[in-house]
This record gives C-alpha cells, sequence and structure tokens, in this order.
C-alpha cells in the first residue's frame, strides 16, 4: 500500500494530528507535509504534486476554516 499524503494550514494542525492517530489506527502509512505554512495553497501543491506524480494514491488536505 502506497501512503497518504497530508497536509493543512496552521489553523488546523490539531485536526490534523488527529487524522494521523485515525489513519494510524486504521493501518495506513502516511507522509506529513507540514502546518506551518500560513499560505494554505503551497501545502495544497506539495500534496497534490505527489498524488498527481504517483509518489502517494490519495492525499488529505485539512483548512482551519
Amino acid at each position: 500500500m502506497k501512503k497518504i499524503a497530508i497536509g493543512c494550514d496552521p489553523n488546523a494542525a490539531g485536526l490534523k494530528e488527529v487524522v494521523k492517530q485515525h489513519l494510524t489506527d486504521l493501518g495506513y502509512e502516511y507522509e506529513d507535509y507540514g502546518s506551518e505554512d500560513p499560505i494554505y495553497a503551497n501545502v495544497g501543491i506539495k500534496v497534490a504534486e505527489q498524488v498527481a506524480s504517483g509518489v502517494h494514491e490519495r492525499g488529505i488536505l485539512i483548512c482551519g476554516t
């Protein structure tokens, strides 16, 4: 199974940690692309590029709004 790419903006960092734990509990692997960049699109682009290139089968992006 390929890993899931995950990322968020700073406002959603807490929720991202909950989702990561849930993924672990379900037996999924993931790679975290961060939450420190206040420009949400930068993280979105990183995650989308990894999915589009086939590195990850799926991506999860979380916005704090």
